[in-house]
Formats: structure tokens, sequence, C-alpha cells
């Protein structure tokens, strides 16, 4: 297992590693891990993380071939716990690098990426960056209007 400030800089790594100094401010938004036995990464990050956040179910997401559990712990981004459903991209990273940090969520106006098509993602609908390899670390790109729960940043609802 990894503690908070080491997957920060991973995070950053990976976001830097994909789009570079190209395009729109990327801001993070999520972070996944990868597991084989979803409790126990539950039981494990949860004593992890600052303030031990509870980790409730997700929707499965449908780019990685995972059921999903979240945790929104305080000043940080959201946590997703990723298990395989399906023999997709987060199984075959497991095989190649076992459990670890698989995961990145940003929001991005115009990305300078190529992306998939929008897909079911335990932080909601998410394009996926097309071009990694399966067993690679993998990123999503979530628009403004998802990442802030379907309001308009900067906006107040009356």
């Amino acid at each position: 297992m990894t503690g908070a400030h080491e997957a920060d800089a991973w995070l950053a790594g990976l976001i830097g590693e994909v789009f570079g100094a190209r395009g729109r401010v990327l801001r993070p938004r999520g972070i996944g891990w990868a597991t084989v036995e979803l409790d126990r990464a539950v039981a494990e990050l949860s004593a992890l993380l600052p303030g031990r956040p509870t980790f409730e179910p997700a929707g499965d997401d449908e780019h990685l071939g995972a059921r999903c559990r979240v945790a929104r712990p305080r000043h940080s981004v959201p946590w997703v716990i990723l298990e395989p459903s399906t023999e997709g991209r987060l199984a075959a990273f497991l095989v190649r690098h076992g459990e670890g940090l698989v995961a990145a969520w940003v929001e991005s106006i115009d990305p300078p990426v190529a992306l998939s098509k929008r897909g079911r993602t335990a932080l909601g609908q998410a394009r996926l960056v097309v071009g990694r390899t399966p067993a690679a670390a993998q990123v999503f790109v979530l628009e403004p209007e998802t990442a802030s729960g379907g309001r308009t940043p900067g906006t107040i609802e009356t």
C-alpha cells in the first residue's frame, strides 16, 4: 500500500506523462487503486487515508471492467478501489503490475489527447484516454459538469 502523499506524486506524474504541458489546465478529480480482493483493499486503504474514510459501493466501470467502491476523504480527491469483473484493462494491469495505483480522473474542457466514447465509471460518465496499452495506468477525462456533480462550476443554484 501507499500513503496519500506518494499517491499525489504518482497522480501528478501520470498527468504529466499523458498530457505534458499541452492544452488547458487539468484538475485532478480522482485516483484509482487496483485490487484482487475488494473487501481487504477497503480495510487497508481506509486505515491509510487521512480521516479513515468510508468506501461506499459505486457503479461498475465499463472502460476497465471493474466493480468499484469510492471514498471521498476530506482535503483529497476521491479514491476508487477497483476489482476486476471482466478480463479487461484492469485484469491486464493486475497481471502485469499487481495491486496498486491504476487510474486517474481529471477534469478538462479541451484535453489535447484522443479520447474514447463516454462510458460509466465510479466517478460518473467519463472518456478514457486512448492509445495507452491495456496494462498501463489509465486516465479518464471528466467533463466539468460531471466533475462538479452536474453543476456548472462557479454557478449558484436557487
